[in-house]
């Protein structure tokens, strides 16, 4: 295995856990099935990362509708202390 391929690997090791937050919470079941995230530089998949259903993409839609309502709401002396 090549320098570039073994920090390429070690690199995968260290990814983050992948999939859908909705009302901030992480969903990571894969109901739509799931797509090969492929390192470009070495051809190798490093993980296989859930596909969302249609279910949980409206309900992802409904809680971003939600939250859009209180951020407007929001004063932006507020936001910009929350964006930091």
């Amino acid at each position: 295995m090549t320098e570039l391929r073994k920090r390429h690997a070690e690199a995968a090791k260290r990814l983050p856990k992948v999939g859908t937050i909705i009302g901030g919470d992480m969903a990571t079941d894969a109901a739509a099935g799931t797509h090969a995230h492929v390192n470009p530089a070495t051809g190798e998949e490093q993980a296989a990362v859930p596909l969302s259903s249609a279910l949980a993409v409206d309900a992802a839609v409904a809680a971003a509708t939600e939250a859009a309502i209180a951020w407007r709401a929001t004063p932006g002396t507020r936001r910009r202390e929350i964006l930091g």
